[in-house]
């Protein structure tokens, strides 16, 4: 039985890359934004007339993707009989949601660098992404602009009041908001003032002396009383019902391909701080 299960499982390995290149391909279609804007169930011959295209490939990859519940699949009262509506999953998928995360991850740079895992374990000091583009991540966006507008399109919170601030190569990038006000400069020289520091998915791409001198900066510019850092990352702990745990898991993977000193930590590394 074990043997036979294996034998069903290792196709997920063999081809688990075509769900992640299916979702891709339905960004890139806008799918998600078609059928929100549509408002209803949209018929295969609407889909296939708002994409321009003949009905033969959307009906392929609408089976595939009802199949693995991303859209769900209706019948309706006229011909044809069957529709999509979106679903909770797919409306992650729209362009003003995480569809510009997955955009990046299945990018072309970022896929490069994973075909570099095995030679970074074996080695020391460089990333995957290095060895794969001949330098670290963020001088390669330095120096590719549309892979800049990429990363960035990940960072925008519109409805916050307050300072947007990164390093010069990536606030030329940056969209405006109303309340927010972009700002340059450097985490590790000094942060400009402010009532409260936000930090999301930062302090997990550094070694903990740069991770301390940051968070320093960030003390130095807040009001000793009443200001506060908040942290935001992921925590690795590998307990029974965690149901981010692959998840976790993978972003630290991700830290390797990425960085040279980054990582995910458990509730107990995280606890020097």
């Amino acid at each position: 039985m074990e043997e036979a299960q294996a034998r069903v499982a290792i196709w997920k390995y063999v081809y688990g890359f075509t769900e992640l290149a299916v979702v891709k391909c339905a960004i890139e279609l806008g799918v998600p934004d078609i059928l929100e804007n549509h408002g209803g169930p949209m018929t295969l011959t609407q889909l296939s007339s708002a994409l321009g295209c003949s009905p033969s490939a959307p009906y392929r990859i609408m089976r595939f993707l009802t199949h693995h519940r991303i859209f769900e699949e209706v019948k309706t009262d006229e011909e044809p009989s069957i529709a999509y509506i979106q679903t909770a999953f797919s409306r992650l998928l729209l362009k003003n949601s995480m569809a510009p995360l997955v955009q990046l991850a299945t990018s072309p740079v970022i896929l490069d660098s994973w075909h570099g895992l095995s030679k970074l374990v074996l080695a020391n000091g460089n990333s995957a992404f290095e060895v794969a583009h001949g330098q670290d991540l963020w001088h390669y966006a330095a120096t590719n602009p549309s892979h800049n507008k990429m990363f960035k399109a990940l960072v925008a919170f519109p409805s916050i009041r307050g300072i947007n601030f990164d390093l010069p190569r990536v606030i030329s990038f940056a969209p405006h908001f109303e309340g927010v006000e972009n700002v340059q400069g450097d985490f590790f020289q000094s942060v400009p003032n402010a009532d409260a520091a936000l930090l999301m998915w930062v302090l997990r791409d550094w070694d903990d002396d740069a991770r301390v001198k940051m968070l320093k900066n960030c003390r130095e510019a807040i009001p000793r009383d009443t200001g506060e850092v908040i942290i935001v990352e992921a925590v690795i702990d590998e307990v029974e019902g965690n149901k981010y745990g692959d998840v976790h898991l993978a972003l630290d993977i991700i830290m390797m391909i990425c960085t040279v000193k980054g990582k995910e930590r458990t509730s107990e590394e995280w606890g020097i701080f």
